[in-house]
């Protein structure tokens, strides 16, 4: 398999794993992103953290990142540069800034 295949099947993975009955975060992650995106302004994973209803825990810290990576890969979204993450746990890495594609 080619490294795209593989981060593919990665995602799929940490997708389809998010459908059991006592998760289901996916359809608010993709809410905000959808929203963010709509937006017409520069986002991060963290905006879309923050949108989330304060209930709603992805089963995964992969989960998040899957479902933007998805978005990128159907072309709603487009990476437009990096900042720092506003939460610690992160450790200063970085996050890629968004914009949404007009359709």
């Amino acid at each position: 398999m080619t490294g795209i295949e593989l981060r593919a099947e990665g995602t799929d993975a940490v997708i389809t794993a998010d459908v059991a009955p006592h998760r289901m975060a996916g359809p608010h992650i993709k809410a905000a992103i959808a929203e963010l995106a709509q937006s017409g302004r520069t986002f991060d994973a963290d905006d879309v953290r923050a949108l989330l209803p304060e209930d709603v825990v992805p089963h995964s810290p992969n989960l998040l990142p899957a479902h933007m990576g998805a978005a990128a890969a159907k072309g709603l979204i487009v990476p437009v540069g990096l900042t720092r993450p506003r939460r610690a746990s992160r450790r200063s890495s970085r996050n890629l800034l968004w914009v949404g594609v007009a359709a």
